[in-house]
């Protein structure tokens, strides 16, 4: 899962002066990700996060019932750093059906039951790395009406019988490098994917965290 947050739009009116904002925002079993600070009232930010998730029962029921929650934090003082001044929350429900979340500017609103007052907009999109629809139906059809495909092997060879124990394939991805992130001032975030075919057929691809 991929959020990128474009931009943050505030209103003139709601701050004595110039504010000193970053935003933050949680997901799912992830630790808490911050933007960078900055002053403005209009602030691109052009900032990205990439969310490695395994999909299962608890990842669905999480992004049918919660949504993503993003709060605006501003400089307050040395005493007191940041405190919270509005809050945005985003449906994740579309993401289970594969439907990209377009960038949209949100309300920032004073109350996080969402009936505040608004002081500003943040521009943010949503999208998948790898499509999610497929494992989503398999788990949500009854374990009785589900059938488990058909892997057609090949032959094995003449020195591989019954009697030996299963052979295991170790893959270690050691190192990485001379790797540059596409914007200018943040490091890369790599990730390695990987499938091991099987006879007939592909295997499932695997990542690296």
């Amino acid at each position: 899962v991929i959020v990128e947050i474009h931009s943050v739009s505030l209103e003139r009116d709601a701050f004595s002066q110039e504010p000193t904002t970053f935003l933050s925002l949680d997901f799912y079993a992830h630790e808490t990700q911050n933007t960078y600070p900055a002053t403005g009232l209009d602030v691109q930010l052009g900032w990205c996060c990439e969310f490695v998730v395994e999909v299962d029962q608890v990842l669905v029921s999480y992004l049918e019932r919660e949504p993503l929650r993003i709060d605006l934090m501003e400089r307050v003082s040395q005493t007191v750093p940041f405190r919270r001044v509005a809050t945005t929350t985003i449906d994740l429900k579309p993401l289970l059906d594969d439907k990209p979340m377009d960038r949209r500017r949100a309300d920032l609103l004073k109350d996080a039951s969402g009936k505040g007052s608004r002081i500003g907009k943040v521009d943010v999109s949503i999208r998948l790395g790898q499509p999610l629809a497929a494992s989503v139906l398999a788990l949500r059809e009854p374990t009785s009406k589900v059938s488990k495909p058909t892997l057609h092997r090949a032959p094995a060879p003449p020195f591989l019988t019954s009697e030996q124990p299963p052979y295991k394939l170790s893959v270690s991805v050691v190192r990485a490098e001379k790797l540059r992130s596409p914007r200018y001032g943040h490091l890369p975030s790599p990730y390695v994917q990987y499938a091991f075919p099987l006879g007939g057929g592909g295997g499932e691809p695997h990542l690296t965290a």
